[in-house]
């Protein structure tokens, strides 16, 4: 249960990290865009915290049930980053 939960926490971040790379969800919480520099550190802190996401699951799992609790993971937190975005209030520019 905790691996799961560890999972889901690292992939939400990964997840956030990925989305905030973008100007539409960067701009919901900040004003005028990311620089070029920040997109590159969002981005590649979001795949490193998706690839670090499914240690915990191989480790407690094994590789194939861990690699399909990992899916599991990265879909409930892709869920939940989903329905966070579209109801966060946007900030006018």
């Amino acid at each position: 249960m905790l691996y799961g939960i560890i999972s889901m926490i690292l992939s939400f971040s990964g997840l956030a990290a990925l989305a905030l790379s973008l100007d539409r969800h960067w701009q919901q919480f900040r004003a005028g865009i990311p620089a070029a520099k920040d997109k590159i550190i969002l981005r590649t802190a979001g795949w490193l915290l998706l690839a670090v996401s499914l240690v915990p699951c191989a480790a407690h799992w094994g590789t194939a049930i861990g690699l399909s609790a990992w899916f599991g993971a990265a879909s409930v937190s892709g869920s939940v980053l989903v329905m966070l975005l579209s109801y966060a209030p946007a900030k006018k520019i």
